[in-house]
C-alpha cells in the first residue's frame, strides 16, 4: 500500500523527501463561492470611507496650495494682510482635522454600512466642491483684484 501511494503521489509530482501527501479537503463556509469569503460590505464601505477621506484631504492640500499668498475673500481665513498665509493654512487644517474627527467618532460608536456610506458621499461631494474652487484659484493672480 504504502508503495502505490508513493507511485501515486509521485506521478502527480507531489513526493519530496520527508512530504508524505495526504489530501485533506474542508467544506466551503456557508454562502461563499468556491471557499473565497471576501470582504463584508462593513469592510468595504468603511474603505471607502477612508478613501473618501483621503480625497477631502488631497483636495484641501491642493486649495491650499492654489490659494498661498494670493488675496483671501473670506475674513475668518484672511491674515491681516488679507492674503492667505500660514495663519489660514492651520485654521484650514485645523477645520479639516475636526471634520475627521467628528466622523471618526461617529463611525467608531454607531459603525453602520449606511453611515459609512454616507459619510463617503458627502465627503466626495465636498471634495469635489474644494477641488473645482482649487481649480479656480488657479486662475487667479496673486495680486488683489
Amino acid at each position: 500500500m504504502q508503495g502505490s501511494m508513493t507511485a501515486n503521489a509521485s506521478q502527480q509530482g507531489l513526493q519530496r523527501p520527508g512530504f508524505t501527501y495526504q489530501p485533506s479537503v474542508e467544506p466551503a463556509p456557508q454562502g461563499s463561492l468556491y471557499g473565497y469569503q471576501g470582504r463584508t460590505h462593513k469592510a468595504g464601505h468603511e474603505a471607502l470611507w477612508k478613501w473618501s477621506l483621503a480625497a477631502l484631504a488631497g483636495a484641501n492640500a491642493l486649495d491650499i496650495a492654489s490659494s498661498w499668498r494670493k488675496y483671501e475673500l473670506n475674513p475668518a481665513l484672511a491674515a491681516p494682510s488679507s492674503t492667505f498665509g500660514a495663519k489660514s493654512a492651520a485654521i484650514k487644517v485645523g477645520i479639516l482635522g475636526v471634520v475627521v474627527g467628528v466622523q471618526w467618532l461617529a463611525v467608531s460608536r454607531h459603525p453602520s454600512h449606511r453611515l459609512y456610506r454616507a459619510l463617503s458621499i458627502l465627503n466626495f461631494c465636498d471634495s469635489g466642491v474644494v477641488a473645482g474652487t482649487a481649480g479656480h484659484n488657479f486662475t487667479v493672480s496673486a495680486s488683489p483684484q
